[in-house]
């Protein structure tokens, strides 16, 4: 496993930017813009970028000449909005919002560029969603920290029913999994009846719900269960559906790369960021297209990564958006699209608006020969991912982490002349924190994990 990867990533390259300097910021957190989508109808590509407003729905066909195609004012509306979300299904795009006295919206887009028109504004089952995601595959919206008039679907996860395309029905909602029993659920990403749930500060939970009557628990990965445990906050899954890619959404924490043919107990296998200084980025939203993880960071814009070899995160591309002060705050890139035609990146800044960046050249379509994810059966003991092991951060400045190979006894940590720096005994234990003496100085040193039948080391550069 590799803690920390160190790849020579470029700088993207900007094709198209729109912002509307007329509305205003919240006063939250000052964000004009929030959440970012995109789709593609007779011949055009588009994206939609909520706001304090409401939905923008803007031409980017041709990222040089970006315009506004239309807007649509939010049920709730001005400075008071920091949240807004949306997926398409069906020629229809659906519009939720996290704030004040709100809807579910619904824009027939199929005549685009001709017209565009709302068709639906009801808030009878849903007045706020945190988030949204549609299964296409089985005609369902999931509705995440839901707020409605009906007690039954508030906080947890709504599910309605979208045979009828423009006539939501709410079938059921959920708030407890097992283990996981969280306040609320804060995002979350469903393919073919799996659903993978970011659990706020209780980690994460995978849930079957083909049967809503009797929904399986797959598997889950529990706060204390993982380090850099923070506020889980969203997530997705690789194609192959072998690893979940999530972010905490706290100030200076790793991505993680969560393996999840162990079932019913995940682990982490790789904690990875943006190779910068800059302790207070905070990994935001993420989307996993063919072979890449796409994320939004707070602070630190559009990042790329290759995960080809998901246990081995390789950035390879990066766009920094924001132009705000690298405080404690929450301010920068919001969201992000990779699956338009054209490999052309969508992102949202939260103050700056819409950015178009040049992709990679590896154009990958949503749900395009997915992996069905209920093939995650492997036991602990079958699968040969359990071996990973690592340190991070990497370099460290004294204090890092170790994972552990499976069956590991003891850890040694050697300085480059061989001289024995630290001991620990590990036996049965997955996971050490470790402080090293501050006498120990600055250097390449060696740490060696040793089981009953092998010894595997591995480089760690302390940088004070």
């Amino acid at each position: 496993m590799s803690a920390a990867c160190f790849g020579q990533a470029i700088e993207g390259e900007l094709l198209g930017h729109w912002a509307d300097t007329t509305l205003p910021g919240s006063i939250f957190h000052d964000n004009v813009y929030n959440e970012v989508w995109g789709f593609e109808v007779n011949d055009h590509a588009y994206a939609v970028i909520g706001s304090t407003y409401g939905t923008h729905i803007i031409d980017v066909t041709d990222p040089a000449n970006l315009f506004e195609r239309a807007r649509f004012i939010g049920r709730a509306t001005g400075d008071f909005i920091v949240h807004r979300d949306y997926h398409d299904y069906k020629g229809y795009l659906y519009a939720v919002c996290d704030e004040g006295s709100s809807s579910l919206q619904i824009f027939d887009i199929s005549n685009l560029p001709d017209t565009v028109s709302m068709v639906y504004d009801d808030n009878s089952q849903l007045v706020t969603s945190h988030n949204i995601y549609i299964d296409t595959t089985n005609a369902r919206m999931y509705s995440f920290a839901t707020g409605s008039f009906m007690p039954e679907v508030n906080n947890g996860v709504a599910v309605f029913d979208l045979s009828d395309p423009l006539n939501p029905q709410h079938i059921k909602s959920f708030k407890d999994f097992g283990s996981i029993q969280p306040s609320h659920i804060h995002d979350g990403y469903v393919r073919d009846n799996i659903a993978f749930l970011n659990c706020e500060r209780k980690g994460l939970a995978v849930v079957d719900f083909e049967d809503l009557d009797n929904p399986e628990i797959l598997g889950v990965l529990p706060h204390s269960n993982y380090l850099q445990a923070g506020y889980n906050h969203s997530g997705w899954p690789n194609d192959p559906c072998t690893h979940y890619f999530m972010a905490d959404e706290n100030w200076g924490m790793d991505l993680k790369s969560v393996v999840l043919e162990n079932r019913p107990d995940f682990e982490v296998s790789a904690y990875f960021d943006t190779e910068s200084a800059n302790s207070n980025a905070i990994p935001h939203n993420q989307v996993v297209a063919c072979d890449y993880l796409y994320v939004s960071y707070y602070h630190e814009g559009l990042q790329v990564y290759d995960i080809s070899n998901p246990d081995f995160p390789e950035r390879v591309l990066y766009y920094d958006t924001s132009v705000e002060p690298e405080d404690r705050n929450y301010k920068g890139a919001w969201g992000v699209f990779p699956f338009l035609s054209t490999g052309n990146i969508l992102v949202s800044d939260m103050q700056e608006g819409l950015f178009v960046i040049k992709g990679l050249g590896d154009n990958c379509q949503p749900n395009a020969n997915l992996e069905p994810c209920k093939e995650m059966t492997t036991s602990l003991e079958e699968n040969s991912a359990s071996t990973f092991y690592g340190v991070f951060p990497n370099p460290s400045n004294g204090h890092f982490y170790l994972h552990l190979p499976l069956g590991t006894d003891q850890v040694q940590i050697h300085d480059g002349m061989g001289r024995l720096v630290l001991e620990k005994a590990c036996k049965g234990v997955k996971k050490e924190e470790i402080n090293l003496p501050v006498d120990v100085q600055n250097g390449i040193y060696y740490v060696t994990f040793r089981t009953a039948s092998s010894t595997i080391t591995e480089k760690l550069e302390i940088i004070r």
